[in-house]
């Protein structure tokens, strides 16, 4: 089933340029992405590592999208949502194509963002 462009989201993606004289980079807003479904799925965790945080546990989230055929995402993208929130591309995106008639349902793409 292939997904309608009518009821979807709009999302960011960040990317980083090519390094400058002295040798940095940062990200910067690349292009949007319309028509992206958002799977929210957001679970706390303790500190695995013990490292301080300020007697803060480390909270991790998971996002899914599922965007339009062609979306032009790259696994070291950072990829910001309708509300503001910035999160890491985990992986590479996943264009999965039926093996007999080629048809693509579109971009799944793996999203995580860690705070604490």
């Amino acid at each position: 089933m292939m997904l309608p462009n009518l009821h979807g989201d709009t999302v960011v993606v960040w990317r980083r340029p090519a390094r400058d004289k002295f040798g940095d980079t940062s990200y910067v807003e690349h292009h949007p992405i319309s028509g992206v479904v958002i799977d929210y799925r957001g679970q706390d965790e303790p500190n695995p590592n013990g490292v301080p945080t300020a007697g803060r546990d480390l909270a991790r989230y998971d996002v899914t999208l599922y965007c339009p055929v062609g979306s032009d995402v790259l696994a070291n993208d950072l990829i910001e949502l309708p509300d503001g929130d910035q999160y890491h591309v985990v992986g590479r995106p996943q264009r999965p194509k039926h093996p007999v008639t080629g048809w693509s349902p579109g971009v799944m793409v793996q999203l995580r963002r860690i705070e604490g």
